[in-house]
């Protein structure tokens, strides 16, 4: 009795140094340890967080403002937009007079007379020819007619010669035999024949005559083909000669006034002239500022982290010239993901490529070029374990 008590006062002695109340109390200070160590290690390796970091990548391309300069030197004659205007790629902003053709109005409107002259005269051509083809179709129409009517005639014709044929050979077989018979002389015998040769010679005659008229219609009509032809060889040969007068009357008109049109479709930012004002060849006369930007971003991350991009994942973009308090955040999305590694510094990389997706900031579209970017990645859920992992690999790489 007295060794267990001596333990016990022991044990009373040291619990208030191990806060142990009783052992009641001490099995639920192991069983709470316990299960703390348990959710630790579980969150270690099961829990998934978000993991977000912030790279730094360079702008690929761009697509940037366009200058409208002066081709030559002259007066501005005409302005056909307006500062903030929305316009289209190929649309004309203005046009400056050529100086030379513009002080000898004769010998400029000689030249359009020249071309209208040529045009008329085209015209004129065409509607001859085509009065000519007209008439040679009707007359063929109506010859054509003749010659069937003819053809049926004679096709009729041979019919009754065919007829009359078989029936003198049919009564030359039956004298044939009469006459071996002793019924009929020589003489009915041979006559006979005669008459079978006679109607044999006017079924001949039938013949080819229907023959002759058939091929006159075939020669006809194809004569008729013929004159269509060439009428629509000469409408195509018309065309081509109108479209050429037309395009000599814009070369024309173009010497005098020489366009200028908008290479990009978007918004006209700057317009730096006015109507009657001379520009010198290569003076800058608009700025044409981009409607729907074009912009690729590349940058550059660890293999592992690369693993966890998926195509069409959205990013965040800042670009780094701007202050944090001017810039904004703008949504981008990937693209392309690299499938060869590069090792730089210790480190294997690969590329990932975003385009950008809208504007919000209209600062951020005087983008150059090889300008910084801030990326701003959401990566897929990871676990801690995952995320020391990959740390250490890239610890051991970089030594």
């Amino acid at each position: 009795m007295y060794r267990p008590a001596a333990i016990a006062a022991q044990q009373n002695q040291f619990a208030p140094l191990l806060g142990y109340r009783s052992p009641k109390l001490s099995r639920y200070f192991y069983l709470a340890a316990l299960s703390a160590v348990v959710s630790i290690i579980w969150a270690i390796f099961y829990l998934p967080f978000s993991d977000s970091r912030v790279f730094e990548g360079v702008v690929l391309s761009s697509q940037p403002s366009a200058e409208i300069r002066a081709s030559r030197s002259g007066y501005i004659a005409d302005v056909a937009v307006r500062s903030a205007q929305s316009i289209n790629s190929g649309q004309t902003l203005l046009r400056i007079a050529d100086q030379d053709l513009y002080a000898n109005q004769n010998a400029f409107h000689y030249r359009i007379e020249q071309l209208a002259d040529r045009h008329s005269h085209t015209n004129l051509r065409l509607s001859q020819r085509e009065a000519v083809a007209l008439q040679q179709q009707q007359s063929l129409k109506e010859e054509v007619e003749l010659l069937l009517e003819r053809a049926e005639t004679l096709s009729a014709r041979r019919e009754v010669a065919l007829m009359n044929y078989q029936i003198a050979s049919n009564r030359h077989r039956q004298n044939q035999h009469l006459h071996q018979r002793g019924a009929i002389s020589r003489l009915a015998l041979d006559r006979s024949f005669s008459e079978l040769g006679a109607e044999l010679q006017r079924l001949a005659v039938a013949v080819t005559e229907l023959n002759v008229v058939n091929q006159r219609v075939r020669e006809r009509e194809q004569y008729g083909f013929q004159i269509q032809a060439q009428l629509s060889q000469a409408r195509l040969d018309h065309q081509d000669t109108v479209y050429t007068l037309q395009q000599q009357h814009i070369e024309l008109s173009e010497e005098r006034y020489r366009q200028h049109a908008s290479p990009i479709t978007g918004v006209v930012d700057q317009l730096l002239i006015r109507e009657g004002e001379w520009v010198e060849r290569g003076a800058l006369m608009a700025i044409v500022r981009p409607d729907q930007i074009s912009l690729t971003v590349r940058v550059w991350l660890d293999v592992d982290l690369a693993r966890r991009i998926k195509l069409g994942q959205h990013a965040m973009l800042r670009y780094r010239r701007f202050n944090e308090a001017a810039s904004t955040w703008q949504r981008g999305q990937v693209f392309q993901v690299g499938s060869s590694p590069v090792t730089e510094q210790h480190q294997r990389l690969v590329s990932v490529d975003l385009e950008l997706l809208d504007w919000v900031d209209a600062a951020s579209r005087e983008v150059n070029d090889g300008d910084g970017v801030e990326v701003y990645f959401q990566f897929h859920k990871t676990t801690a374990w995952n995320y020391l992992r990959e740390r250490i690999n890239n610890w051991q790489v970089r030594l």
